[in-house]
Formats: C-alpha cells, structure tokens, sequence
C-alpha cells in the first residue's frame, strides 16, 4: 500500500490561500475525510485518495487503482472547485467584513466543494439534531454495511458510498440497529423516491438547473428534507453558491453579525431562511454560501483557536449572554405555562362548584 511521501503527486502547485485540505475537508461540509499518519483518506467516487499539505502545496495520490496524473488531478480540481479563485473571494469579504476579514487571515484555503449529490443528500438527512462526530460515524457504518469495499489503508478499511438502490431496498430496522433512530426512515424512504425519480442521474439533473426555488422544491419533496438540508445541498453538491443553509449556529451569526433583530423570531421560518440569506448575498455577494462556510468553521472549537484572542474573546462572551438569554427565555415560557395551568385548574374547579346541587336546609324540609 502507498503510504510513504515519494508516492504523492504534486497537485500543480495549489497555493495554500487556494486551498487547505486540513480545513476544506473538516468543516462540516463533508463527513467522508479521516486523518492517517500525516495525511488525510477518503474515497472520491471509487477511488480511494490520499491528500497532504506541504507548506506550499497539496500532494495527492490514489491508492485501489491505477490513475493517470493528469486525470487525478484533473478529478480533485473538480472536486475542490479549483477553477474558482479563492483569493480574490478572501479579498472581497475582508474588504465588506471587518470580522471575517480577521477570521480569513487566520484560516485561509477553506473552500466548497462538489460533492457527489446522493452521498451529500444522505449524508444532511444524518444531521439532524446531530453534531459532526456521530454524523461521521453513522455514514461509516452506511458505507461499511452497504458500500462496496474498495481496499484497506493501514487499519482503515475503506468503502464506496452505496448506491441508491442499495439503500432504498435497506429495512428501517437495520438502520436504526446501527444507530440511525429516526433518521433511519428519513434515509430509506428518500432513497425509494430518488429511485423512483430516475436515481442519482435525476439528482445531478437537478445541478443544471440554475433556479434556487425550483432545485429547493424538489428536494423538499423528498422525505425528511426540510429548508436547511435541502440548501446545504444546494451549496455542496449542486453549484448553488449563493445558497446560505441557516440553523441555530447560523441564525446566532447573523443576529451577532447582521441584524439583531433577528433574536425576536420565534423560530427559523422561510421568511427568517429568506431573509438571512439576502443578509449574506448583500454583503459577500454570489459566493455567499462559501463565506458563510467559513463563518461557521470559526464557530467549531477545532478552528476557533486559530483566531485572533480578542476575536476568540468577544465570541466566548456572545456565546455565554445567548445562553444565559435563552435559559431566560425557557424559564419565562415554563412559568407561563405554570400561569396558564393554574389558571385552567381554577377555572375547572370554579366551573365544578357551579355545577353542583344547591344543599337544600333542614328548616325548609321541615316546612315541605
């Protein structure tokens, strides 16, 4: 197995502003990359690739099949969306955006990438109330138990992402046995309908079409996918960049960063989606969707050290009043709730009283 250096390809010189694997792969955009030796495994498409960075470049190689150079590389340019200049986006969003401007100086290279439309849609139906780790698990163990195996890299025994048909024939129960709880259904039944639509060829048909709305439609057709999962496969899989997916972390930027009014929304409605997202496009423009990756890489502890410490600071301190202002808020709607309740029990036990037969008095008995 190819694991020592002298076996990597020079990636045509790929700046480290152009891009940072360590970042680009680790942000929440993908769940697929692992961290071997000192490099960095995952399968794309069937191969399975190896990439590390070097102070001035990416190396990358290719360790179940034999690939040209030329076609390797030309295959993770795509990947990485490396006909896009990411210096020039840097620029525009430090030059509108202070804070991101700080944040961009401290983790460059971070880019979207284009990611294979079935292996994203039921990689986002997994992240549901979910964090990154256990997402990662649970799409290992899809790929062990439906994928085909592909080769082993040291310990690492690596698997294709399944196909439609495989996952749409898997029973829910088998899902949830390995960990997938509800989403187990949400998994299974959208597979049967992207099947039933024409497969994955339906899903990259999706890619060509240039409307937002329509491409958000058709995803929220499929079970389970809601506005947030629907537009984060709009971003990483479908060459929508101006796509902003928004959820609480994202909803808790743009009240921090955009408008603070947004902390009176009861909850993320499309009018809150819409609105967030023409916050974004109005200051980082067309590439919206890819300065919101990198917003939200700041947010994860893995990437937050790296930031300036008065920024690291000033986020702590946000973090610690949204808590405290929602603990507030909890204890405010349980007390209310408390109110009405005892509001209820009153009235039901007033209503009661009424209800009951006057006690007629002994003198009037006596009398009868």
């Amino acid at each position: 197995i190819m694991t020592q250096a002298n076996f990597f390809l020079f990636f045509h010189q790929v700046s480290p502003a152009e891009l940072r694997t360590s970042v680009t792969l680790f942000n929440g955009q993908t769940f697929a990359w692992k961290k071997h030796e000192d490099y960095f495994l995952g399968v794309i498409d069937d191969a399975v690739i190896g990439l590390k960075e070097t102070e001035q470049d990416t190396l990358a190689c290719c360790f179940n099949k034999s690939i040209k150079p030329e076609r390797l590389q030309s295959r993770l340019r795509q990947y990485f969306q490396l006909d896009v200049e990411l210096r020039p986006l840097y620029k525009q969003w430090s030059d509108s955006d202070e804070r991101l401007g700080a944040i961009a100086k401290a983790i460059p290279g971070l880019r979207v990438i284009q990611q294979d439309p079935t292996e994203c849609v039921v990689s986002f139906l997994c992240s549901s109330n979910n964090n990154i780790a256990r997402i990662r698990q649970m799409l290992e163990k899809l790929r062990k138990e439906f994928g085909e195996h592909l080769c082993d890299v040291g310990p690492h025994k690596m698997h294709e992402f399944p196909e439609i048909h495989r996952l749409s024939n898997a029973q829910e129960s088998h899902l949830r046995e390995l960990g997938f709880g509800y989403r187990a259904k949400f998994v299974v039944e959208s597979c049967k309908q992207i099947e039933d639509k024409g497969g994955s060829e339906w899903l990259r048909s999706l890619r060509k079409n240039q409307s937002t709305s329509e491409v958000r439609t058709a995803l929220e057709q499929l079970h389970g996918v809601g506005r947030k999962v629907a537009d984060c496969a709009m971003l990483f899989c479908m060459d929508k960049p101006q796509v902003v997916p928004v959820d609480t972390h994202v909803w808790n930027i743009a009240c921090r960063d955009f408008d603070n009014s947004l902390k009176e929304a009861k909850s993320l409605t499309p009018k809150i989606h819409n609105h967030v997202n023409e916050l974004f496009v109005s200051r980082y423009g067309l590439y919206a969707g890819w300065a919101h990756s990198l917003l939200f890489a700041a947010e994860l502890p893995e990437f937050t050290c790296r930031l300036p410490k008065p920024l690291q600071v000033a986020m702590q301190e946000f973090a610690k009043s949204e808590k405290e202002a929602k603990k507030r808020s909890v204890a405010e709607k349980l007390a209310k709730k408390g109110s009405k309740m005892m509001k209820a029990k009153s009235t039901k036990s007033t209503t009661m009283k009424a209800k009951q037969p006057k006690a007629v008095s002994k003198k009037k008995k006596q009398r009868k």
